[in-house]
């Protein structure tokens, strides 16, 4: 069986483990597993061991079906990233996961040797952690959830009721099932724990909720062996509102420190979609960590429908500070897609952007009206607590931007 040969290999399916705030187990950030068309058990969780979930059924169905060319439904975010000429999670874990150096091709790295007398789809080795530990956050984003916010947690528990967030907790009952506003999966520590021991891990990615303001999760890395740390790669995505430099120097003796900062926008509209921001902070905490850290610093942008007419600009202030973008397309809720954007309003972005990726994404999109009503009712909700309002943000000194609402 040729593993390797393939468009739609991905080593995460293979090597990487990851859980979210609900506990469940995947193998990695991008994959919706209630999607797929496997008809047998697929959700697996924390009170389930690592193995019975890596070995399972699912996953070696999973393994099968992205090692014979087939992106199964619940891939559909790599795949579309992909078709966009976009980066994606499949193809970025191939390399790190291959040998930790981005440009050399996966398939001449160790997992040659590894497949080369393969004759199933059960794996042995865990080499990747993607840990979600809490919810504790100091924002409230536009696009994020109760899950990973504790802010956007309390806030929705007091309106559930509202009829703007109504069609997203249908859409996502889990999001209040706990009545906790703060989630902290103890069960989450115990089981990165135990991993890092038993597998030879080189790559620990930390979420959250906002990781660097969590004191008891920094302890816990900080604590791990000498003789681990040195073959990590650590990295955090954050959200930059912290002093990133005084953080990373505290981080010691591990291979690499990677910092993904998490930017939708800058100057007064990052402040809007991103709740709690102060901009100038955020631009002199990466810019500062940029100078005097050895740390490799990169943007992610979750490019949704609130943003999409500033997305420019942060285009600029990345290429200004040659600073390494990645993009990702709002899916959940669709209330935030780009297909409640009026066509004209896309337009409009679409000329400004740079990305041919996300103007290829532009051009499939199919304006959904009734998407549209329920985008400017979560507008109104979402200003109730905001500084400013999402309207006069968009005529903002003079810009001409098309009108955002259809009748």
């Amino acid at each position: 069986m040729n593993y390797l040969n393939s468009k739609t290999f991905c080593a995460s399916a293979w090597f990487s483990v990851r859980n979210d705030n609900t506990e469940q187990l995947s193998p990695c950030c991008a994959i919706d597993c209630t999607k797929t068309a496997f008809t047998n058990k697929s959700v697996y969780t924390l009170s389930e061991t690592t193995n019975a979930w890596h070995n399972s059924e699912y996953m070696q169905h999973l393994r099968k079906e992205l090692a014979t060319g087939v992106f199964p439904p619940e891939c559909s975010s790599c795949k579309n990233n992909e078709e966009n000429n976009l980066k994606s999670i499949r193809t970025s874990s191939n390399k790190s996961i291959a040998n930790n150096q981005l440009g050399i091709d996966f398939k001449e790295s160790w997992l040659k040797l590894y497949f080369m007398n393969k004759v199933n789809y059960k794996s042995d080795l865990l080499v990747s952690i993607d840990a979600m530990i809490s919810n504790f956050c100091n924002y409230e984003c536009v696009m994020c959830n109760p899950l990973d916010s504790s802010k956007i947690k309390s806030n929705w528990s007091k309106n559930k009721d509202h009829t703007a967030i109504q069609p997203i907790l249908k859409q996502n009952p889990l999001y209040l099932d706990n009545s906790t506003q703060l989630i902290k999966n103890i069960n989450a520590i115990d089981h990165f724990h135990a991993i890092i021991k038993k597998h030879p891990i080189t790559f620990l990615h930390i979420r959250g909720g906002e990781p660097f303001i969590d004191k008891h999760l920094m302890d816990l890395i900080k604590q791990l062996p000498d003789n681990k740390k040195k073959k990590i790669r650590l990295l955090f995505n954050t959200n930059a509102s912290v002093d990133l430099t005084n953080h990373i120097k505290q981080l010691n003796g591990f291979k690499d420190i990677i910092i993904i900062a998490s930017l939708d926008a800058i100057g007064s509209y990052a402040e809007y979609v991103r709740k709690n921001c102060v901009w100038k902070e955020t631009e002199s905490f990466i810019d500062d960590a940029m100078a005097t850290t050895p740390a490799i610093i990169k943007v992610h942008c979750t490019v949704h429908a609130l943003n999409i007419v500033w997305l420019h600009q942060l285009e600029h202030w990345c290429k200004d500070r040659n600073l390494e973008m990645s993009f990702e397309f709002v899916s959940n809720p669709d209330v935030l897609t780009l297909e409640a954007v009026p066509p004209d309003v896309l337009e409009y972005a679409s000329q400004l952007i740079q990305n041919q990726g996300i103007k290829a994404r532009i051009k499939k999109v199919v304006f959904d009206r009734n998407l549209h009503k329920q985008l400017l009712e979560y507008i109104d909700f979402y200003d109730l607590t905001s500084t400013t309002t999402f309207n006069k943000l968009l005529n903002k000194k003079g810009d001409i931007i098309p009108s955002f609402k259809i009748n």
